[in-house]
């Protein structure tokens, strides 16, 4: 799902608490035709993972970050995860988005920020962290891959894997872009490796896959 005020008009036009603007995002989603026969066929967007994050906090009771918090994070030691953009006024020193313009990258300017849709959009993209405990995320997908699954049933994470249509197979990066940074991991499961990497420069997935081989010749 492509992101903007002319493609998205709701986006940016939902008002009241993050809560509120979620649940009515989602009903506008599950008013709209399906672009496929349910079952039938896997199409990402983003609007799905809304969906099964709205779902998860409704089934559940608690928010979607409450949620990430106790079921990804704390198992897994990232210490360093959060929600929301790295940086802000309060946390001048984490990494800012930079747009690339007619002179090179320039940092996001602040009337762009301030029409953000990202609390809605959380589910798909709302969380930041540190390159150390994006390593451990790695990590963890590693030894999922090996069948060594530490935060799902077997059975759901076979599932998972095969709804991912092969993304994470051996040597074949997986692309984990957001708004502010670009990121992706990569594993070998027979080497017992991975990899992963980040750019704050939007869509420069290049410099991750520049690093992902140049670890694989090494």
């Amino acid at each position: 799902m492509q992101v903007g005020p002319g493609l998205t008009p709701i986006l940016f036009e939902l008002k009241g608490p993050v809560a509120e603007k979620r649940e009515k995002f989602v009903k506008h989603v599950l008013q709209e035709e399906p672009v496929a026969k349910p079952g039938a066929e896997r199409i990402y967007s983003n609007a799905s993972y809304v969906v099964a994050a709205f779902a998860a906090s409704r089934r559940t009771g608690r928010t979607w970050e409450a949620l990430m918090e106790e079921e990804v994070f704390k198992p897994l030691h990232m210490t360093q995860a959060g929600f929301g953009r790295p940086w802000s006024k309060e946390r001048p020193n984490e990494p800012r988005l930079h747009i690339k313009g007619d002179e090179g990258y320039e940092p996001e300017p602040e009337e762009d920020r301030q029409a953000d849709p990202s609390e809605v959009l959380a589910g798909p993209g709302g969380v930041h962290c540190s390159i150390r405990d994006f390593a451990r995320f790695a990590a963890y997908e590693l030894l999922a891959a090996q069948g060594n699954e530490l935060l799902l049933k077997p059975e759901t994470s076979k599932r998972w894997r095969e709804l991912s249509r092969g993304e994470q197979v051996e040597g074949r990066p997986v692309r984990g872009a957001t708004q502010w940074l670009t990121a992706g991991y990569v594993l070998w499961p027979s080497k017992n490796r991975a990899a992963a990497a980040a750019v704050n420069g939007g869509s420069a997935f290049d410099a991750c896959l520049a690093v992902f081989n140049a670890v694989e010749e090494r």
